[in-house]
């Protein structure tokens, strides 16, 4: 087996293992929110969305982006035991005071928490309950942060899969119990479940004896944490604030029933990407960061995992965008369907977001972190710039419009940052395979003006086709005759 082939092999596997773990994970969480909903009725979920809501909040601030910077420290030092030592001791010792420090400001604020979030202070001790929560969720981060790192996928994903059931189960219980009372505990069971999994699965590492730990190896690997999750911090806050921008900018400009479309097409397009690139990630990172060094390395790296994203991913878009009248009508309801262009159009913009993302992960690997943050500060401007620009032109569309053609621009920053300042070249056939499928996706749009049951068909046959033509390519890229295999996932106690 040549060393391509063992990569692609590691990609599909890696993939499908954690693409398979965090499904199932979904849907445990969709049936504990129905029994939820049962139990609770409406005012309840309400409180438990809102308690959800505030743990989420603090827990972003409070592990400063330790789950991914953490990865990259440990990946980087794999290779050297006591390096990785060195590495996983600098992060614990972050973790455990952040984590607690993150729990007594959210307990010694929940009177004026409590009063923002909710308008009174009847849930203030809930809100300050949630500080357990919060001390509990930086560490279980942390620990799947090291497995990650160390590449352990088949851990990874039991994990994910295990704690989601256990805490399913505990909150269920706890609910059916104590009915309201129950709800912040079980909350907190989700992070205790994951860290109790994470305990059982989690295999041996290069151990430290603090008493020899010395200040000057902690220090370099302090900073490098705190740089890198820093800058992963605050990329995501500002994010989250331009989608509220967004969101204010579409209702003052169309009122709330734009603004529903717009949240219908972009839960959509979110949810399409969201599972492919949290599965490929697990591996993919930690593989960047390990050969981080090495450009051409680097290079070889990014043109496997993209191209496999468009392989794996090209046949998904197109079907969506084929079928976008249909799948709002399915997922929402007829009244949806006016946000069929607008989908459309983020599923192009998904298809450049490819490219960023694989691209964008070499600079974290890298510690680019101003490039980084550049890129990731720049994408919110130019989107919200376009929209405002856009929207009074072409009503709702334009968030479509402006979300594809602000991932064109960061996209090919990105590439050009990476080739420029790192030397890491991509070969072009990579980049024309994207560009191939976003012709696809444009030349479905066209055709959707024309005719919905032309471009669902049209859809329907050409996602067909890539379908077919990625797994002839990956079942020659994997090793003929071990796709099969590599699709197998035998749970066992402590397998990495």
């Amino acid at each position: 087996m040549s060393d391509e082939q063992a990569s692609y092999r590691q990609i599909v596997k890696s993939t499908v293992v954690v693409g398979g773990a965090t499904a199932g994970s979904i849907v445990i969480g969709l049936v504990r929110t129905k029994i939820f909903a049962l139990l609770l009725g409406p005012l309840g979920i309400g409180l438990l969305g809102l308690l959800q809501a505030i743990l989420g909040t603090a827990t972003t601030i409070f592990q400063l982006g330790f789950q991914v910077s953490g990865v990259r420290q440990v990946a980087a030092t794999e290779a050297d035991p006591e390096a990785s030592a060195v590495a996983r001791a600098a992060l614990w010792s972050l973790t455990w005071p952040l984590g607690g420090v993150g729990a007594l400001l959210l307990w010694l604020t929940r009177v004026p928490v409590a009063q923002l979030a909710t308008g009174a202070t009847e849930h203030a001790d809930d809100v300050g309950l949630l500080g357990i929560g919060v001390w509990l969720t930086v560490i279980a981060t942390t620990q799947l942060a090291v497995l990650q790192g160390y590449r352990r996928i088949g851990a990874l994903a039991r994990v994910k899969l295990w704690s989601a059931l256990l805490g399913a189960l505990i909150g269920i219980g706890l609910v059916y119990w104590l009915r309201e009372a129950g709800i912040v505990w079980a909350i907190v069971a989700g992070p205790l479940a994951s860290i109790v999994v994470a305990h059982y699965y989690h295999p041996s590492f290069p151990k430290w004896a603090w008493r020899d730990l010395k200040l000057s190896a902690l220090t370099p690997e302090w900073l490098a944490l705190i740089k890198i999750g820093a800058a992963v911090t605050l990329s995501g806050m500002v994010a989250h604030a331009a989608g509220v921008v967004a969101r204010a900018l579409i209702v003052r400009e169309g009122g709330l029933d734009s603004a529903g479309l717009f949240q219908a097409a972009w839960g959509v397009s979110s949810t399409n990407l969201t599972l492919l690139l949290g599965a490929m990630s697990a591996d993919y990172f930690p593989r960047v960061s390990a050969v981080a060094a090495h450009p051409e390395k680097v290079g070889r790296l990014v043109h496997q995992q993209l191209g496999f994203a468009l392989l794996a991913g090209g046949p998904l878009l197109v079907a969506m965008s084929g079928g976008a009248p249909l799948v709002l009508q399915l997922l929402y309801s007829s009244q949806f369907t006016g946000a069929a262009h607008l989908l459309q159009w983020q599923l192009m913009g998904d298809a450049m977001k490819l490219v960023g993302w694989a691209l964008g992960i070499v600079l974290l690997a890298r510690q680019d972190t101003q490039a980084y943050l550049a890129s990731e500060l720049g994408f919110p401007i130019v989107y919200l710039g376009l929209l405002a620009a856009l929207l009074p032109r072409l009503g709702i569309d334009a968030a479509g419009i402006a979300y594809f053609c602000s991932y064109a621009i960061y996209s090919a920053g990105i590439a050009l940052v990476c080739w420029k300042r790192h030397g890491i070249l991509v070969p072009r056939g990579t980049y024309g395979l994207a560009a191939l499928l976003v012709l696809l996706l444009a030349g479905l749009l066209v055709a959707s003006t024309w005719s919905a049951l032309g471009a669902l068909i049209a859809g329907i046959v050409i996602a067909l086709l890539l379908g077919g033509y990625a797994l002839r390519r990956l079942e020659e890229l994997a090793v003929p005759g071990s796709f099969a295999r590599l699709l197998a996932f035998l749970p066992g106690r402590r397998a990495g």
